[in-house]
Formats: structure tokens, sequence, C-alpha cells
């Protein structure tokens, strides 16, 4: 029964690598200190991770089939980023933790920092190497997990590039435009190209005004920081920001509430009032909320 056991075990393993899936393999010594690492850092016990490590267990130590709960593939210094245990995390990158592990889900440790916001820890992460543009999945990359501008700056200030395309040619500014007005004006001061398509024309104006899937989105404020840096609301082939702009502001009014359409509401207006400068270069600028 154990051989038939350990041959499913290995089948199994096969299987989930051929899949993609992270495979942790430890003879069962290493095994037992490992698991013992990774349970210290989740409880937060620096002196017994510092006694682990003494002992022989691996820095970069990951989850298994084990961690249900928790990514498979998670080291050591993912889960200590992952609850804000900074000594801890602190301590195993002194002891050379690998900063480039990814785990199932895609995420390393700068991804888990800037989620966290814990910007000491990646500023450390940065000063050894951290990969700036690394792509968490099809539609998430490192950029797109800051959650403050300072950690916005602190990746652009290390060579994050604000350009560069996720799973179907949208960037980060695409991404960030219906949420996140502070970050894209950062963007835009650094360089993002406000009239860049994805790959069905759309620019991060359309994103602004909200998606077909997520007409309810709009973002005024976006739109008025896009527009002020060139946005071009003149319809296209893929992009009539004007045709998103009236959708949204119809949605608004026939299922949102009082905020939604205000919010739809101005973003209408900015468009208009766009267009109508290209159209007369004089006209001055909208107003913040307009009466209809």
């Amino acid at each position: 029964m154990a051989g038939a056991g350990r041959i499913i075990a290995r089948v199994l393993a096969l299987l989930l690598i051929l899949y993609g899936a992270i495979v942790v393999v430890r003879a069962p010594g290493q095994y037992r200190i490992d698991r013992q690492l990774l349970d210290a850092v989740y409880q937060g016990r620096k002196e017994r991770v510092e006694q682990l490590l003494a002992a022989g267990a691996s820095v970069n130590a990951r989850e298994g089939f084990e961690g249900l709960l928790r990514p498979w593939g998670a080291t050591a210094l993912m889960a200590a980023l992952r609850l804000n245990h900074s000594e801890i995390a602190t301590l195993l990158l002194s002891r050379g933790a690998d900063i480039h592990a990814r785990d199932s889900s895609g995420k390393s440790a700068l991804s888990l920092a800037l989620l966290e916001n814990n910007l000491p820890l990646v500023r450390q992460l940065l000063a050894k190497g951290a990969d700036t543009n690394g792509r968490i999945n099809r539609v998430e990359s490192e950029m797109l997990m800051a959650r403050s501008l300072e950690a916005l700056q602190l990746l652009l200030n290390a060579g994050a590039d604000s350009n560069t395309p996720l799973g179907e040619g949208v960037t980060p500014l695409m991404r960030l435009a219906a949420h996140e007005p502070a970050l894209i004006e950062v963007l835009l001061r650094r360089g993002a190209r406000v009239e860049a398509r994805d790959s069905a024309g759309r620019t991060a104006l359309i994103y602004a005004l909200g998606l077909e899937e997520n007409v309810g989105a709009v973002n005024p404020t976006a739109v008025r920081i896009l527009l002020d840096h060139g946005a071009d609301p003149t319809p296209r082939k893929g992009s009539n920001p004007l045709a998103h702009a009236e959708i949204s502001y119809r949605w608004a009014r026939q299922f949102g509430d009082a905020e939604h359409v205000t919010r739809a509401r101005t973003a209408l207006h900015q468009i208009r009032h766009a267009l109508a400068r290209r159209r007369r270069p004089g006209v001055g600028r909208a107003v913040a909320t307009p009466s209809r």
C-alpha cells in the first residue's frame, strides 16, 4: 500500500507539473524543518525563525500541497510580507531569500509588499533588483499592485515602464483610469501614452468612461485628467468617447443611484465640451458638475 501511495503521489506531481503548478519536492527531514519555518513566519515568531535557519531550514522554504488555504509555492518571504511581518521579511532578505520567486497566483515578494503598501520593504526589494516590470498574469502587473502615489513613484524611479502592455494590449494607464485618478496623473507625467490603444482600439479615455462590461465605473476626475493631457475625444474606429459617455449616463439614470448619475452626467458634459473646444478653440473649460 505504501508503494502504491508513492506511485500515486509521483503521478499527481507529474500531472501538476505538466499543467504548470508549482510542486515543492523535499526530503522528509528537510520538509519538516521547512514546515516549521513557514509556521513560525506565519506566527510572527522572529526568534524561532532565526533558530530554524541556524538549524538548516531553507530561507526559501515554500508552501506545498498541505497549504490548502495558502498559495502553492509561496515562500517564507512572501508569507512574511503577506502578513506584514516586516522584521522577519528583513531577516529573510538578509539571509539571501529569493526575491524573484512567484507563487501559484503569479505574485512575487514585490507584489505583496506593494499590496500591503509596505514602503520600507518595497525599497529593500527594489534595492536588491526586484523586477519592476514583472507580469503577475495576463491582466495584472507589479505596477498595478501599487496602493499609493509613493509606491508608484518608487517603481517608476526604479525603472518601471508605464507603457508595458498586459494582455490584449491593455496598459496600466487603462486599468487605472476607472479607479485611481491620482495614480494616472503620475503615470501621465512620467510618459504614459494617453492615446495608446488596446486590441479593440480603446484608449484610456474609454476605460475612464466605463466599458460595456463595467459601464457604471465612469470616473469624471480621470476623464478630466486625460483630456487635460491631450486625450482625443473625437470618434475613431473602436473608440467613440461621446457614445460611451452617453451610454454610461443612460445606464446611471436607469440603474444607478444619485452619485452614479452625477458622475456620468459630469463625464458626458466634459466630453461634449472637449469636442466643442476642438471645433471652437476659444471656448472655456468645463465646469465641475453641470446641471444636465
